[in-house]
């Protein structure tokens, strides 16, 4: 395409260079033609310079398409299928990457269907990820406190943070949210004193929203989950 595009060019300058050097001496504003050479040098720096643009445009592109990683925390010894399902078919069809994250490498157990473990939270680079979500189903990792850190960092570079069901609570222990946020989890006498004791308001909703931060109510709640899930990583 560029060898191209320089021998349509080279053809317009010689055209034009003959054109210029054979005009009427009783032109009223005859033009002073440059060099063959001179065209030709601008010509060459003109594709050169379009060159350096379109490849710099082409980086743009691939560091967008390497950022679009999203992890997906699961406890490994009970995970809520009902809850995991819909958000991963979500993500995968808006073209996201999954990485599957909890406390080690091996096989998350969930209430339908196991699932490998990807990575383990030790090993996650959070610069590398556009969003975390954590999946409910148990209070494993509630007080994990590699996650506790991941979360942190993760606030701390405003990406976007989602929980779910039990996942919720992790977020409070973690101090992602606390006194006098609002947000919305699973209901039950395990989770609900732990909320109150951080201080965190019940929002009575399926889904709540605070900036980048997403808390879901539970199973019941997880296809409007993960539909928020996927539209605010859209705007990222």
């Amino acid at each position: 395409m560029e060898n191209r595009l320089r021998k349509i060019l080279n053809f317009c300058i010689i055209s034009m260079f003959f054109i210029a050097a054979c005009a009427s001496p009783e032109d009223p504003k005859p033009v002073e033609a440059e060099s063959l050479e001179t065209v030709q040098e601008k010509a060459t720096e003109y594709i050169d310079n379009s060159t350096i643009n379109n490849e710099e445009d082409n980086t743009k592109e691939v560091v967008m398409e390497k950022n679009k990683k999203v992890a997906v925390v699961l406890s490994r010894d009970r995970y809520q299928s009902l809850e995991y399902n819909p958000v991963a078919e979500a993500l995968q069809k808006a073209g996201y990457e999954i990485i599957i994250a909890s406390d080690a490498v091996g096989e998350a157990k969930g209430t339908t269907e196991n699932t490998p473990v990807d990575i383990a939270f030790s090993d996650i680079n959070t610069k590398e990820l556009l969003a975390i979500v954590l999946i409910g189903g148990s209070n494993s990792l509630w007080n994990n406190s590699e996650l506790h850190q991941l979360l942190n960092e993760m606030q701390e570079m405003d990406k976007v943070i989602a929980a779910i069901c039990y996942g919720s609570v992790t977020l409070a222990k973690a101090g992602v949210i606390g006194d006098g946020d609002i947000a919305c989890w699973y209901n039950s006498a395990e989770s609900d004193p732990e909320m109150e004791k951080e201080g965190v308001i019940d929002s009575k909703q399926d889904v709540t929203i605070s900036g980048k931060l997403i808390t879901g109510d539970g199973p019941s709640a997880a296809a409007e989950f993960a539909e928020v899930l996927v539209d605010i990583l859209g705007e990222e």
